[in-house]
């Protein structure tokens, strides 16, 4: 009852900041003194320690006055973002106690109400409540929306989701060349050798790509695995200096057809040159004489 009563008085609330001069026969039996301004943040103190209450009770000011509520916050607070806090308040509560039902329920709610509200919040408040809560899901998905991938790694790398890692830097690494040395050196100092040569093969297979175009210069690479298996060293070595070879050898192979046809180009032009001053040439004079 008492809810249902804080939600009567806020939508007097917010009728009579729309409109001062509201009445309704609902309202009859209680008085309001009209020269105090009564904000919803001090409603929502009355639910300190209740967060389930207020949970409640401001699903119901969205669900039924949506941004109409916003005429009663005096700027304090923003409902949507409020709401949103509750959530995560209550998978905090939840993750704790290992109720791994409840989580995936509660999780399911965050999801529909970011899907529902989307233009009504912020997104980069929304991931700073997500950290604050500790809500990898959440700042995962949130991240990819907002390509923010350094965060996004570092997610990964907390999480040690390794194909995650490995994952993000072949989509995202040919423009953020940190991400493959953020991913090289995590690999490195966790002694996952198999996952470090995995990156070093997509860097050598589709990236020689990358040492072209300096995406990740070769020496980088030396630097940061100088201290990693040796047997990894001297195959990344090898790899690259056969690539190295092949290019030279190409190359080599370009210029000699290029000398050749130069050479030829010259002997033909020597030998019109030749013709021109050995052998005589008959010129008709008809049109001279005329």
């Amino acid at each position: 009852e008492a809810l249902d009563l804080l939600i009567k008085i806020t939508k007097f609330l917010i009728c009579r900041a729309k409109n001062p001069d509201y009445t309704s026969p609902e309202y009859v039996n209680y008085s309001l003194d009209s020269s105090k301004n009564i904000k919803l943040s001090e409603l929502v103190k009355i639910f300190v320690g209740q967060n389930s209450l207020l949970e409640g009770f401001l699903v119901a000011i969205v669900e039924r006055h949506g941004d109409d509520a916003k005429k009663i916050t005096g700027g304090e607070i923003d409902i949507y973002h409020k709401l949103l806090e509750c959530h995560l308040n209550e998978y905090a509560e939840n993750r704790t106690k290992k109720m791994s039902y409840t989580l995936q329920n509660i999780e399911k709610k965050i999801e529909t109400f970011i899907k529902l509200y989307e233009a009504k919040i912020d997104k980069n408040y929304v991931l700073y409540l997500f950290r604050f809560y500790d809500y990898s899901e959440g700042i995962k998905k949130l991240c990819q929306q907002l390509q923010m991938n350094q965060e996004l790694l570092s997610v990964y790398i907390e999480k040690r989701e390794s194909d995650n890692i490995i994952k993000l830097c072949c989509e995202r690494g040919n423009e953020e060349k940190d991400l493959w040395v953020q991913a090289l050196n995590y690999f490195r100092e966790q002694g996952e050798d198999e996952k470090l040569k995995e990156c070093l093969e997509y860097i050598g297979d589709s990236m020689g790509s990358s040492m072209s175009n300096n995406i990740l210069s070769p020496l980088m690479i030396l630097q940061i695995i100088q201290n990693t298996d040796s047997e990894l060293k001297i195959k990344y070595v090898k790899n690259y200096l056969m690539k190295e070879i092949q290019k030279l050898e190409s190359s080599i192979s370009e210029s000699k057809d290029e000398i050749e046809t130069n050479i030829k180009s010259i002997a033909s032009f020597r030998e019109e040159h030749r013709k021109l001053v050995s052998t005589p040439k008959l010129f008709e004079t008809s049109q001279c004489s005329k």
